[in-house]
């Protein structure tokens, strides 16, 4: 897809919102023809000649509108239904009150090994090898092992003690 506006000797720079194309996947119900679906690429705030930024958006729909909730921004920053991410990865709840994880890893039988809590009783928790992180960090069952040319730090060993070795 190829987007510009003003003419070939005098482009003219577009601002914010932008839309330098559009990938639409639409249906049809009974009333009419429905965008379900779409991926857009848009033009950031501050753009100007040599400096051309934008972003990528990614939008679905679950009743009639497709809605955002992908970013990818000029700087490389990956937002999960935000608008305006503030970290390279950053994630943000659809509905904060319906999810306990903010992050939740699975196994491919669909049994959590990663969970970062955002509500109770999980806010603020981190669970690995739990889906039901019970302290700020809860490690469930195994071994963590820090093992380099310096100390080296076990936790959780075979015999339920703890060892600490330099």
């Amino acid at each position: 897809f190829f987007h510009s506006s003003g003419t070939a000797e005098t482009p003219a720079i577009n601002g914010n919102s932008f839309v330098l194309g559009t990938i639409r996947f639409q249906a049809r119900d009974s009333a009419a023809t429905r965008t379900m679906a779409q991926i857009i690429s848009t033009m950031e705030t501050g753009t100007s000649a040599g400096n051309l930024r934008t972003n990528l958006t990614f939008q679905t729909g679950q009743t009639t509108t497709a809605t955002e909730r992908l970013r990818i921004t000029s700087t490389g920053t990956f937002g999960v239904n935000l608008t305006a991410p503030a970290a390279t990865f950053d994630i943000k709840a659809i509905n904060a009150a319906d999810e306990l994880f903010g992050l939740r890893v699975s196994s491919n039988g669909g049994t959590a090994s990663f969970v970062v809590g955002q509500q109770a009783p999980y806010a603020g928790f981190v669970g690995i090898g739990t889906s039901a992180p019970g302290t700020k960090l809860h490690l469930s069952s195994g071994t963590i092992t820090h093992d380099g040319t310096a100390p080296k730090y076990i936790f959780g060993a075979a015999d339920s003690e703890v060892s600490m070795t330099t």
